[in-house]
């Protein structure tokens, strides 16, 4: 893994590829202190050693897996504000029976 954070050129044109340490790092963004992240072999090299000590490595994931709980559940609260496609459907409808 540490291979991954040698730089080896320029950043590459169009969508962004998926990887682990993306989706890991991301994970890491969304917790409130911020403080954790994996961008370089330093903050890869924090988290292994965190994952040494099985309670802050217990206390990590569960403060991740509640980020993002809160986080799916403020984008639900979102969608309802707005109506998608088959509210709209659904308001044509309801026109429709009035008329």
């Amino acid at each position: 893994m540490e291979a991954y954070f040698v730089r080896k050129g320029g950043k590459f044109l169009g969508r962004p590829i998926t990887t682990l340490p993306n989706v890991l790092n991301k994970d890491l963004s969304c917790l409130p202190t911020g403080e954790l992240r994996l961008k370089t072999n330093e903050d890869l090299d924090h988290l292994r050693s965190i994952a040494q000590d099985r309670q802050q490595w217990k206390g990590l994931t569960a403060k991740i897996r509640e980020a993002a709980e809160a986080s799916r559940s403020e984008d639900k609260d979102a969608e309802g504000d707005r109506p998608g496609r088959s509210g709209q459907i659904r308001v044509a409808k309801n026109y429709q029976k009035e008329r």
